[in-house]
């Protein structure tokens, strides 16, 4: 397969309904990794948790070693939670996606303005998830974003991992 989801945790800071780490079903069919050399067959490489902006250090240290390992590998990271160290990510990644979840609060509302303020980087990708459950008037500069998707998460059995990605679980933190 050309793309690799890899979870570095499995930790986060919310309780949504359609997390991953709450369809079994989808965990189970994980590849457990111990080395990120596990991925060198593909082009693809999405860095994702549970919430990896919870520990930016370690999110950072894996993206760089990918990111040396394998330099012609498009690199990703899927984040919901802000923290100023995005900034080194940026640097390091092709690109970001980003989301609001269904259970936002104020606080994620200006944690988006602040990631928004960052990412008019030419070269890099950044595709802005929205749950359609969001009330909220939100302010976003479509410019900035290489897309924007209203996007219903699927639950239970329903869910599933994408077509044509390869789904690891690397030493999860």
């Amino acid at each position: 397969m050309e793309k690799a989801r890899v979870i570095i945790t499995l930790e986060c800071n919310r309780s949504c309904e359609y997390c991953v780490n709450k369809n079994r079903h989808i965990l189970e069919r994980a590849v457990k990794i111990k080395s990120i050399n596990e991925l060198k067959e593909h082009r693809i490489i999405c860095v994702t948790g549970g919430e990896p902006m919870l520990n930016p250090e370690r999110s950072i240290g894996i993206i760089k070693a990918i990111r040396k390992k394998f330099p012609e590998s498009l690199l990703y990271f899927y984040t919901a939670l802000f923290n100023e160290r995005i900034k080194e990510i940026i640097r390091l990644v092709d690109g970001i996606s980003y989301t609001l979840h269904k259970k936002y609060s104020q606080n994620d509302i200006q944690n988006f303005y602040k990631f928004q303020k960052l990412i008019d980087v030419p070269g890099k990708e950044f595709h802005l998830n929205l749950d359609p459950a969001i009330r909220a008037a939100i302010l976003i500069r479509p410019f900035l974003w290489s897309n924007i998707k209203i996007k219903k998460w699927f639950v239970g059995k329903e869910a599933h991992i994408p077509e044509g990605e390869l789904l690891y679980i690397l030493n999860p933190g």
